[in-house]
Formats: structure tokens, C-alpha cells, sequence
């Protein structure tokens, strides 16, 4: 795709933070998003257009994108919209029933499943499949923010060792992976809604919580994350068991300590 060109992810403020300096050629972009894929999908055309029976949304593309029914009232974030914009800044022709819906236009999963095979879900699988490289681009774009918002929103005493954990992350191609992967899973930690009894789960808690003496940062993270996820599981609210999503969510956690291909 011509639209692949190779980018720099840089981050700044007033405070002069350290830059993630890693040059990302567009076969490394490509390898991302072929993970981030197979973590959410199995890189399975058929899920990227998927409502779990969990969840009050349903989600799309290699990321997972939330779209929320216009009855959604809830603590997430929402990205698919974002995406489609995303999407149109690159010259991407959405189908004519996307172009003019603003909100998810199935209310229920039963809605959603009975127009599973219909024109408008097979029409963005379509769009879905050929749009992975630039899904890619756009979830690595969501890191060039993400390390002002999330000092912003964690205590100040822990800036500096948040800033240091980051850094020593984004030093290499695998660890670069970690942060986009981690933050397009369980998002940045920046939302004081994404939190149960205080307790979070995001980016930002993770490298807030890592060993400044540890050796390896990528399994340190992986370590902390699991430890964090299980506190997740623990305070979740009764009427939202959470216990089940463990093993797949430690099993995704353990797929940072291979080889990226």
C-alpha cells in the first residue's frame, strides 16, 4: 500500500520527555499488526466483526474497536468511530450505510447475529480485511499521546519511574510491540471510570507498578500486568464475574516473550 510510509513515533511536552525513537519501517508496522490481529482474532476475517456475549457492545477490526448502540451508558472508551475517521483521512471509501451512522446500529447481540451474513456486516468485513496495515498505523498513531495523558493522570511523585519504564520499553522493536499491544488491550489507565475499587489495569498502572532494578523490563511488564489483572478479577462487581477471561488474558500477557514474525 502506498499509504504504509515509514513513521517516527515521537512524544513531547513542556517537561522535555525522552522520544520513542524507533524508526518503524512498514514491514515493522505490518508485523505489528499482523500480532495485534492474530491476539484478537486468530487473524480470522470472520471475527473482525464480533459482539462477545459478555459485553454490551460489539467490536471490530484487527484491534477489537468498541461501537457502542446509542442506549450504551458505560465506563469504556470508544474507538471504532475513530478509526473510520482515521480511515477516511487516508482516502478509504466506507460503504454508504457507514458513512452516515454515527452510532452501533444494532442495539442487542441478537440484532447483531441476525444480520451477521447481511449486506452492512459483510460489507465492513470487507473493508476490514483490506484496511489491516492501515488499522495497524492507526493503533500505533493512539501511542503518541499516551505517554503525556498518562503522567498526567497518575501522581506526580511516580512521573519520573513511569517515564523511565516507557523508555526502556520503547528501546526496542519487541518492547515497542508491548506498549502498542498492552495498550490497545487494556487501554492506558488514564480513564478513572476503567477502575474497579480504585484498582486499575491500564498501561499506565502496569509500568507504575514495575521494578525500576529489573533486568528484563518486557518480562517484568508482563509480571506486573498479570499481577494487576488478577486484582481486576478480584474487585470485579459481583454482577460482572471476571475469573473466566484470566487464562486467555495471561495467555496473551505470555505472547510478548516470543519472537515478533
Amino acid at each position: 500500500m502506498s499509504n504504509t510510509i515509514p513513521i517516527i513515533l515521537f512524544l513531547s511536552m513542556a517537561s522535555s520527555l525522552c522520544a520513542a525513537r524507533t524508526p518503524l519501517t512498514p514491514e515493522q508496522q505490518k508485523i505489528i499488526g499482523m500480532n495485534i490481529w492474530r491476539n484478537e482474532c486468530a487473524q480470522s476475517t470472520t471475527k473482525l466483526t464480533f459482539w462477545n456475549p459478555n459485553e454490551p457492545f460489539p467490536s471490530f477490526g484487527i484491534g477489537h474497536f468498541i461501537w457502542f448502540p446509542a442506549t450504551y451508558e458505560g465506563p469504556y472508551t470508544e474507538s471504532f468511530p475513530k478509526l473510520l475517521r482515521f480511515l477516511t483521512q487516508y482516502n478509504v471509501e466506507l460503504p454508504a450505510w457507514l458513512q452516515d451512522t454515527k452510532h452501533c446500529p444494532w442495539q442487542t447481540r441478537a440484532d447483531f447475529m441476525a444480520d451477521f451474513e447481511g449486506e452492512r456486516l459483510t460489507t465492513l468485513r470487507a473493508l476490514l480485511k483490506s484496511t489491516v496495515e492501515l488499522q495497524a498505523k492507526f493503533i500505533i498513531k493512539q501511542l503518541e499521546d499516551a505517554l503525556p495523558a498518562m503522567l498526567t493522570a497518575a501522581p506526580r511523585s511516580k512521573n519520573a519511574h513511569i517515564k523511565k519504564q516507557f523508555n526502556r520499553l520503547a528501546d526496542s522493536l519487541t518492547g515497542l510491540y508491548v506498549l502498542i499491544d498492552y495498550t490497545n488491550f487494556k487501554g492506558l489507565g488514564t480513564n478513572p471510570l476503567e477502575q474497579y475499587e480504585g484498582h486499575g489495569w491500564g498501561l499506565r498502572h502496569v509500568l507504575q507498578a514495575m521494578d525500576p532494578l529489573a533486568q528484563d523490563p518486557i518480562l517484568e511488564f508482563i509480571q506486573c500486568a498479570k499481577k494487576l489483572l488478577a486484582e481486576r478479577v478480584e474487585h470485579a462487581p459481583a454482577n460482572k464475574p471476571e475469573k473466566q477471561f484470566l487464562l486467555g488474558w495471561n495467555n496473551r500477557l505470555n505472547t510478548y516473550l516470543k519472537p515478533l514474525s
